[in-house]
């Protein structure tokens, strides 16, 4: 099977350090900067102390907000 990931594009070539700058700035701005870079990720915005699934996903990052919809917590693959 071919690889379906292009570099950039995979949780291995994410650095949760090169978003430090996203927590505090609200959800969507958040999710159109990952996105600006990693076009082909899917971002899910999940409000802070929800239940989500917990498959890991190379291809889904995670934005953790509160209840004014701002970041906070550094972005997460899986």
């Amino acid at each position: 099977m071919a690889n379906l990931y292009s570099p950039g594009e995979t949780a291995s070539a994410f650095s949760g350090d090169e978003w430090k700058d996203l927590v505090g700035m609200d959800a969507e701005e958040a999710k159109a900067a990952i996105l600006k870079k990693y076009p082909n990720m899917t971002v899910v915005v999940t409000p802070e102390g929800s239940m989500f699934t917990a498959d890991y996903n190379v291809r889904r990052i995670r934005l953790l907000v509160d209840k004014n919809k701002k970041v906070v917590k550094l972005p997460g693959v899986g």
